[in-house]
């Protein structure tokens, strides 16, 4: 091709589209789209995104799943200082006792936990979850590829 011809044409099809002047949407279209954000204005704060929350419900929610996992890893932390769950369930009569079955089953499994964790070290526990986020994340990565070849039209 020549390169004049080329360079011709750029200017000439922004002046061709420059001159077609402003679309307008549909009278449907724009009733349609209007009505769906009246309706989106309407939804309760609650079923919002966390974006759109009151700020005083933001800092609620903020400050209680701070408590909840703070409670969490201090008492995993107790639980490792005193090295038996058995022991600490026995000495705090802790909710369990009513469900005693139940209650000796976890307390099973949570020692079999805190063995494992001083068995192995914090270390190898650490890799093996960041390992186990890396694999997911490949998994996720995967999946979207086939996805995303099995949808593409060709």
């Amino acid at each position: 091709m020549d390169p004049d011809y080329d360079r011709n044409l750029e200017p000439e099809i922004d002046r061709e589209l420059k001159g077609l002047g402003e679309l307008r949407a549909p009278d449907s279209l724009m009733r349609r789209v209007f009505a769906e954000l009246e309706l989106r204005a309407q939804v309760p704060w609650y079923r919002r995104r966390w974006q759109h929350w009151p700020v005083a419900w933001q800092c609620a929610v903020g400050a209680l799943l701070l408590v909840v996992v703070g409670g969490l890893g201090f008492g995993a932390v107790q639980l490792l200082q005193m090295g038996s769950v058995t022991s600490a369930l026995r000495q705090g009569e802790i909710w369990l006792s009513g469900f005693s079955a139940v209650g000796r089953a976890v307390a099973i499994l949570l020692n079999a936990g805190v063995l494992l964790f001083k068995q192995l070290g914090a270390g190898l526990i650490a890799a093996c979850l960041i390992a186990t986020a890396l694999l997911y994340a490949i998994c996720v990565g995967l999946g979207s590829v086939c996805f995303r070849l099995a949808v593409t039209n060709r």
